[in-house]
């Protein structure tokens, strides 16, 4: 692939898509204007999208059916790999064989973290559903934003069915990608930890910038 992957990780409200949007507007900037494709999983397709409100049980627009019903956890799962089938078929694939390098707020490492640490789905089943979605797609380079111990969610931070099932439940997020970048540090440095300072955006966003210019070889004067 001539086009660069890299995925931004970690649990909720730690900044993921503020970071994305910054990291956009950055790389635009060094590498000019459709250079880099930014995208979200599950999400940047029609279907994807579709599957993203039913996935995370918003609440319905008014005139259309209800999307916050019961859904089991294999089935969420599914529908994640189906989501994450169609963006890598029609988005990810191609703008990589293209040159265009791709920025996606989310990807592989987020399925480990929440359905197989969180909800406790075979990670075996996981990694083999995944592999098949993303024909064998990898991140070059994941940024994993790591909050620090005893982080939770208020309750008036709460806006979907994901995020308000629980501080346990997201304890076990939060040590999941944790554990997966363990474990990837002995097979590759593709995972690199960006501590969570929610107050400092700019130190973090540097930190982020000097592991994506080591991977675009971009240099500054």
């Amino acid at each position: 692939m001539r086009g660069k992957f890299i995925s931004l990780e970690g649990g909720e409200h730690v900044g993921k898509s503020t970071h994305c949007d910054l990291l956009y507007g950055y790389l635009t900037d060094q590498l000019g204007d459709g250079s880099v494709e930014l995208l979200r999983e599950p999400g940047s397709t029609p279907l994807g999208e579709h599957l993203r409100k039913i996935i995370k049980g918003e609440e319905p627009v008014e005139g259309e059916p209800p999307l916050n019903f019961e859904r089991g956890d294999l089935a969420i799962f599914y529908m994640l790999a189906a989501a994450r089938a169609e963006v890598f078929e029609n988005v990810v694939i191609p703008r990589l064989r293209e040159g265009v390098h791709v920025l996606a707020d989310r990807s592989i490492d987020t399925t480990i973290a929440y359905q197989g640490h969180g909800f406790g789905i075979d990670e075996d089943l996981i990694r083999v559903v995944t592999a098949n979605a993303t024909q064998g797609i990898r991140p070059n380079l994941t940024l994993l934003i790591d909050p620090p111990v005893g982080f939770h969610i208020r309750s008036d931070e709460i806006t979907d069915a994901i995020e308000g099932l629980g501080q346990e439940f997201h304890g076990r997020v939060y040590e999941g990608f944790r554990e997966i970048a363990q474990a990837e540090s002995r097979l590759s440095d593709r995972i690199k930890i960006v501590p969570y300072v929610g107050d400092d955006i700019s130190g973090m966003q540097k930190t982020m910038r000097g592991y994506v210019d080591s991977l675009m070889d971009i240099v500054h004067a």
